[in-house]
């Protein structure tokens, strides 16, 4: 354990490449690319409709009956004992 401790014993300190912080100010003053007013427009108007149909398709299974199988059964048909 104590060989684990000092193992970094004479190390020295990582240091940067001097103009390491100049190439990352060049890499931040870069202008930015803003996206084009039609291709928001685009975007925002899919999305309405995305979910319009959505609600659209929810309103419209929840005000159809609920489908009954054709396998239900009719207790009344089945009184064998009376």
């Amino acid at each position: 354990m104590d060989e684990f401790l000092n193992s970094m014993q004479g190390a020295q300190r990582a240091e940067p490449d001097p103009k390491l912080y100049e190439r990352i100010r060049a890499k931040i003053a870069v202008p930015m690319q803003v996206v084009r007013r039609p291709y928001l427009a685009a975007a925002a108007a899919c999305l309405v409709l995305l979910i319009t149909a959505n609600v659209w398709v929810l309103n419209r299974q929840q005000a159809q009956p609920a489908a009954t199988s054709v396998y239900q059964i009719d207790e009344a048909n089945f009184n064998f004992y009376e």
